[in-house]
């Protein structure tokens, strides 16, 4: 038989999901893509040519420019070289490379580069469109990640998975 506590767990958790999905629903799909190319555009200056449609997909396996992941370390609020070491996971001798050569990033890097605006993005939201407090709570020790910063736990996908729970949880009030 499971304990009082972890009977409020899985409560919990499926109320946080329930709330998750409900929010889905309640979105204009196409307000929705068209938040999507904004926010993409204004934190990583991310454009298409005129008469073309934005596909972040294609973007990221084309390859992001580094001009993206330095546009996003300034909304960050970090120096571009530490957020591409410390966060994207480069050595410094490929960053030297890329930025001698004008290289794009990787699929893999823009796929992380990509993680951090849009949990940058969900920060800001949750802190009513104030990226300077979004930016704040993303640097701060978080007891609710094990004393990690959203961005230090952020640096594998599963951790921006737990990130992303985390501001869906507040969201709603599940953490106080």
């Amino acid at each position: 038989m499971p304990s009082a506590s972890q009977t409020q767990l899985r409560r919990t958790e499926k109320a946080r999901r329930a709330a998750f999905f409900e929010s889905l629903n309640k979105r204009d799909p196409t307000q929705s893509l068209e938040d999507e190319v904004d926010m993409y555009g204004r934190l990583l200056g991310l454009r298409t040519k005129k008469g073309q449609a934005f596909n972040l997909v294609k973007l990221v396996e084309a390859g992001l420019p580094l001009s993206a992941g330095e546009k996003l370390a300034g909304h960050l609020g970090m120096d571009s070289k530490s957020f591409f070491l410390n966060c994207i996971g480069m050595s410094e001798s490929t960053l030297r490379r890329r930025l001698k050569d004008k290289q794009p990033l990787s699929v893999d890097e823009s796929d992380r580069v990509v993680r951090y605006a849009h949990l940058l993005n969900l920060a800001t939201t949750l802190l009513n469109a104030s990226e300077e407090d979004a930016r704040d709570w993303l640097s701060a020790p978080a007891q609710a990640l094990g004393g990690a910063t959203p961005l230090e736990t952020a640096v594998t996908e599963a951790g921006a998975r737990r990130v992303e729970d985390l501001i869906v949880a507040l969201e709603y009030g599940m953490y106080s």
